[in-house]
């Protein structure tokens, strides 16, 4: 997904938010708002927002911070988001266990915790106890799951690319119903290659207990999304080898909207009114979409 002028207050947001969370000065805040305009002004229109965000941390990290430490700005908040997620993971998966299609309602449960995205909505916002009760009223505006069942039942390898701390507890809970449906399938979990906004890491997948179930491995990805031609070398063959590829969040979409295989398939809640008009949804809707054409 390319740069629109409509992503712009978003974009803003995000240079708020990330500077308010550092607890930066009036005077520092000017600056990191004056050089993030200057730098809208100068970039070409071809790029995704994801170049944007990534260049604000770098930007932040070198101008502010003279130190070689990995830059994460949002560690405390990604673990405090990981550790309340866990705090229902028993509680979802009775749920799930308990529904007449398990599969089903695991992947509803990972489509809801899609909302635990702090690029997206304002930390304050996201009340994980609410959307659990309510995962319900949810609506699957695109919903392609038999193609995704297919797949799955022929496949040997998934490759499942995370997106957001706190988030992955419910894919977690989705990797557990995928391994009791296809036994043999062997799978990958792919993760950020290092801290953007309130993406999971190594770190986060494995405190969460991911990598007893599953290979966890770093996509490269310095983006909050997977821009397939900038991660490592391993992640770029794990994405050609594997026979089904699911890719959570809206930002994996937008980075990855133009990839159209069969093998392919999101699963995220819109959060964007630029991306529902892509899609061609509402708000608020959750998605299970295969993008070949």
């Amino acid at each position: 997904m390319k740069l629109s002028f409509a992503c712009y207050p978003c974009l803003l947001k995000q240079v708020i938010d990330t500077t308010e969370l550092l607890d930066f000065n009036d005077r520092q805040i000017k600056s990191v708002v004056d050089n993030t305009l200057q730098y809208l002004l100068d970039c070409k229109q071809d790029i995704m927002p994801l170049h944007i965000v990534a260049w604000l941390y770098t930007f932040i990290h070198q101008t502010f911070y003279n130190s070689k430490d990995t830059f994460d700005p949002y560690k405390h908040l990604k673990h405090d988001t990981n550790v309340v997620a866990l705090k229902y993971f028993t509680k979802v998966e009775g749920i799930v266990k308990n529904s007449p299609s398990p599969l089903e309602t695991a992947l509803s449960f990972a489509a809801m915790g899609n909302i635990i995205d702090f690029g997206a909505k304002q930390r304050d916002s996201i009340d994980i106890a609410h959307e659990i009760d309510n995962v319900d009223n949810l609506n699957f505006s695109i919903y392609h799951y038999d193609a995704l069942f297919k797949k799955l039942n022929k496949a040997e390898s998934l490759l499942y690319i995370g997106d957001n701390a706190g988030e992955i507890v419910f894919d977690k809970v989705l990797i557990r119903e995928i391994k009791k449906e296809f036994p043999g399938l062997d799978i990958v979990f792919a993760v950020r290659g290092r801290p953007i906004i309130n993406d999971a890491t190594i770190e986060d997948a494995r405190f969460v207990g991911l990598d007893k179930e599953v290979t966890i491995v770093s996509s490269g990805s310095i983006y909050p999304g997977t821009i397939l031609d900038e991660t490592n070398e391993k992640f770029k063959e794990l994405f050609k080898s594997a026979d089904v590829i699911i890719a959570k969040g809206q930002g994996n979409f937008e980075s990855l909207s133009d990839v159209k295989i069969e093998k392919l398939f999101f699963i995220f809640r819109i959060k964007c009114t630029r991306v529902a008009d892509i899609v061609g949804v509402k708000n608020d809707d959750l998605i299970l979409f295969r993008n070949v054409g």
